[in-house]
Parts: structure tokens; C-alpha cells; sequence
């Protein structure tokens, strides 16, 4: 079992919000996270894998997808 101790996406974001971070780079395309931060004027840049890259230029279903 894995755990962890890690506050909910939407307490997260008001602390976020709480201080002058204007910017959020995020690794995973978690939609709860992304969900917590809209409408908090804070911008948030998705990083997608390096192994991910060639096969969203190559396939638009998969870019799709992966931004889904």
C-alpha cells in the first residue's frame, strides 16, 4: 500500500494562491490538479516526456489523447 501525506489539489492551490507564485510547471496530466487551478490566475505549463514527444508529432490521436 502506498501512501502519502501530500494536502488535497484544492488546498494545494489555495496555498498556492496565498503566495506570489504566479506559475506552476506540472509533470502529470492529472485533471483533478488542473481542475483546482483554474481560476486562480495561475498559469500552469504541462511538461509532456521526452518519449512522449515523437509520437504526439507523428500521431494526432495520441496528442489528443494524452491532452484528454
Amino acid at each position: 500500500m502506498v501512501t502519502d501525506n501530500l494536502p488535497p489539489p484544492s488546498v494545494t492551490a489555495k496555498l498556492l494562491q496565498s503566495t506570489s507564485i504566479g506559475k506552476v510547471r506540472l509533470y502529470v496530466t492529472d485533471p483533478m490538479i488542473i481542475k483546482a487551478l483554474g481560476n486562480t490566475n495561475i498559469g500552469i505549463t504541462i511538461a509532456a516526456a521526452n518519449g512522449d514527444i515523437l509520437a504526439m508529432a507523428a500521431d494526432v490521436s495520441f496528442a489528443k489523447s494524452w491532452i484528454c
